[in-house]
């Protein structure tokens, strides 16, 4: 990731309100989710994402974690957001408040790893699906604990324009 990825990277994190936490495991699930969701929807960082076990990872994206969580306090030279990227944050933070609503299970680890995990399946997977239900139910196989919320979050991503 370039310096400006990266403090594009933190300014939208600024503009959400969030701090970077990598001080534990959730602090980085959340942090590496919603970065790839950001990304997914058109903020550029130029991060490549793999499967992992909490699904979609980047250990660009860990690293990068940890060199932006210590120094976000300082910064105040923040990369613009264009218009676009505003709204594009402001969809992401809404997708996760009705996620919180939706799901058996509100708290943001669930909600976006569940949300991260199937459209990673649906964009990036291999083979990828050939519809819907073909997507939720390779998904399913992969992450049975989101089973009875996977129909929920599939829905949830096609209103956002993310499938």
């Amino acid at each position: 990731m370039s310096d400006e990825s990266k403090f594009k990277l933190l300014t939208a994190f600024k503009y959400m309100n969030q701090k970077i936490d990598m001080k534990d495991f959730n602090g980085r699930l959340v942090f590496q989710k919603k970065t790839y969701l950001l990304q997914e929807m058109g903020l550029h960082f130029g991060n490549t994402y793999g499967w992992y076990l909490y699904g979609p990872y980047s250990r660009d994206v860990t690293s990068e974690g940890f060199q932006l969580a210590p120094i976000q306090d300082y910064v105040n030279d923040l990369v613009p957001l264009s218009k676009s990227e505003k709204n594009q944050i402001e969809r992401l933070g809404e997708l996760i408040s009705e996620a919180k609503k939706t799901f058996s299970k509100a708290d943001d680890e669930y909600c976006l790893e569940l949300l991260a995990s199937l459209h990673f399946v649906i964009k990036h997977g291999y083979p990828r699906p050939k519809s819907g239900s073909s997507a939720l139910k390779q998904f399913s196989l992969l992450k049975p604990k989101f089973s009875s919320d996977a129909k929920k979050a599939f829905e949830l991503l096609e209103k956002y324009c993310l499938v």
